[in-house]
């Protein structure tokens, strides 16, 4: 967890990250992909970011940070591959193969996880435009990233703070409508 938060992720991910290397190292960066695509389409479809005390998804950020601490094929499966490909190359070096085997994949993962650093001090997060001439917009659709992120906004604010601040509660009405069509958060009351 320690390497995870020094790789740029903030402290309440780097639980869920520290997890994802820990399953890419020990059995492979596919079922690592596999957890990091439900953490995102969690966040795509509007869930919470906490459900109780368990975080549902992780950050933009976080999701660029170990998408590329999870590429590369330095795990403890790929030694048997590695060892088998070169000593079918060359049989008489397999003790010298043998011996340089973990320093390669400690050195593949280091290469993994320095790409990933300055992936997260090379990350600069999306702009969101102004939230109430977003939704005055007539191409709205569900993947759009800036309606995730204004009905984001919409939801946690329960006093109607900032952006919608000079609304009148009843003037959210029909922004509140448009999130709750797409997103399934739990201020959407549906008969």
């Amino acid at each position: 967890m320690p390497l995870a938060f020094l790789l740029g992720a903030s402290w309440e991910e780097s639980f869920l990250v520290a997890e994802m290397l820990g399953v890419k190292f020990f059995l492979n960066e596919f079922v690592a992909y596999q957890q990091l695509s439900t953490y995102q389409n969690n966040r795509l479809m509007g869930l919470p970011e906490w459900d109780g005390s368990q975080k549902q998804w992780i950050s933009p950020r976080a999701e660029t940070i170990v998408t590329f601490a999870l590429c590369g094929f330095a795990n403890q499966s790929s030694i048997g591959i590695m060892l088998g490909g070169l000593t079918s190359m060359a049989p008489q070096r397999k003790g010298d193969f043998s011996s340089i085997v973990l320093r390669a994949l400690l050195t593949g993962s280091c290469v993994s996880l320095i790409n990933a650093c300055l992936a997260g001090i090379l990350y600069v997060p999306r702009e969101v435009p102004d939230c109430l001439d977003f939704f005055s917009s007539t191409t709205i659709n569900s993947t759009s990233y800036f309606l995730h992120e204004c009905c984001k906004n919409l939801f946690s604010s329960f006093s109607l703070g900032g952006t919608w601040e000079n609304l009148h509660a009843n003037a959210t009405q029909p922004y509140l409508q448009k999130c709750c069509n797409y997103y399934n958060s739990s201020i959407c009351l549906r008969p």
